[in-house]
């Protein structure tokens, strides 16, 4: 393994450290993200090879497209081709990255999922769970508020009139959540792996969805980076 100046520590709840070793986990990617590009996505494979029995790979491209309308103005639909190429052009400069992660895997992009037979029902379970549980929808619009702020940080106030970008974040959580917490779960995953905690959005949608009913699976699994000094590498 080549050496790097940044190790990935695998971070989960106290309880479930216990199953990390051989997990099966899938890790999804946000296009953009310098946290999952170059050194710390080399890092986070290494932690990977050396921890997990299995750990798919989704780069979730196409689902910037909500980000991309929100920043542009226009529907989301006019910014599917544009995300799938910064999809494409993410691979181009990962691709040998890509190559030293050993351990079972195979590679999707987010358009799979958006195609699944069974992503429309899990879209109308997560707006449906939106529209009446008002927990919920306080952990969502809080996601959302806070999303919208990010943005408007690094954007300036740039943004299309609030309301509408609100309501193009909803569709952004909503679509997040009913695949990376419904879909997936199908697949049974033991952790779902993001460099970040998850945000209030997806823990609340796991909390109610998914833990009731299938505690052992889908367990949140992120990532602390350290560096590392070169000296201390024998």
């Amino acid at each position: 393994m080549a050496y790097r100046s940044t190790k990935a520590i695998f971070k989960c709840a106290d309880e479930h450290k216990s199953d990390l070793q051989d997990a099966t986990c899938v890790f999804h990617i946000s296009v953009g993200q310098p946290y999952q590009e170059g050194e710390k996505l080399g890092a986070i494979f290494d932690a990977m090879n050396n921890t997990l029995s299995v750990c798919n790979v989704v780069l979730c491209d196409s689902l910037q497209r909500h980000t991309l309308s929100i920043l542009n103005g226009g529907d989301p639909k006019e910014f599917y081709d544009q995300a799938v190429c910064a999809g494409d052009q993410w691979l181009e400069r990962n691709g040998q990255i890509l190559t030293s992660l050993s351990v079972p895997h195979k590679l999707m992009r987010w358009s799979e999922w958006l195609s699944h037979p069974n992503y429309p029902d899990s879209y109308e379970k997560i707006k449906s769970l939106y529209e009446n549980d008002f927990e919920y929808k306080t952990a969502v619009d809080e996601t959302v508020s806070m999303f919208l702020a990010r943005i408007a940080k690094r954007n300036g106030d740039n943004l299309v009139k609030y309301g509408i970008a609100f309501e193009k974040c909803l569709a952004y959580l909503f679509e997040e959540c009913a695949i990376i917490l419904l879909l997936w779960r199908l697949d049974k995953y033991d952790f779902v792996l993001y460099p970040k905690p998850r945000t209030v959005a997806m823990r609340a949608t796991y909390e109610r969805m998914i833990k009731p009913r299938y505690p052992e699976i889908m367990k949140e699994l992120y990532v602390r980076f350290k560096r590392v000094n070169e000296s201390n590498i024998s």
